[in-house]
């Protein structure tokens, strides 16, 4: 994919594409194609697990990686033949969890990409979403007042501190 660069502001989402990935299983209905075998075979699941590797450069300069559960279960999830009684179509699936990434003092921001599901072979585009959620930083104003307090926190425990000894 071509390098994307975008800006954001706290609280807003940018959309991305991410890449494309392709299903090559060659059996994916068994009980529709396969010679009326039912059921999911070990090969079906043994090779399916996904890394998505997005490498930002600002405010961080790191690849961060977002794992996603994968697996296949006889469907019928919305396919054409969902309704036909005996046919189960093989339906896989990529569910990515959101990540949140730290950088800098309080800033954060949200990595989401899409969920793929399989009712068939072929390509799928695949988008995700980058959210800026950082906590804006208190005002110096704010602070100022904070420290007053403190301040007089202070000086009254000193006042008492000196009438105990004193008495």
């Amino acid at each position: 994919m071509t390098p994307q660069s975008f800006s954001l502001n706290l609280g807003q989402t940018r959309s991305f594409l991410f890449g494309r990935v392709t299903l090559n299983e060659t059996c994916i209905n068994p009980s529709l194609l396969c010679g009326g075998i039912g059921g999911l075979l070990s090969n079906e699941t043994n090779n399916l697990d996904v890394t998505a590797n997005i490498t930002f450069t600002s405010p961080l300069a790191d690849t961060v990686q977002v794992v996603a559960a994968t697996g296949a279960f006889t469907g019928p999830v919305a396919d054409l033949l969902e309704n036909i009684p005996g046919v189960s179509i093989t339906d896989f699936f990529i569910d990515f969890e959101p990540i949140t990434v730290d950088f800098g003092v309080g800033g954060q921001f949200v990595v989401d990409v899409g969920d793929l599901f399989f009712a068939r072979t072929g390509s799928i585009t695949n988008g995700g979403n980058v959210t800026l959620t950082a906590v804006p930083v208190p005002e110096p104003a704010s602070l100022a007042l904070f420290g007053a307090g403190l301040l007089g926190l202070g000086m009254v425990r000193r006042r008492a501190a000196r009438r105990a000894a004193l008495a």
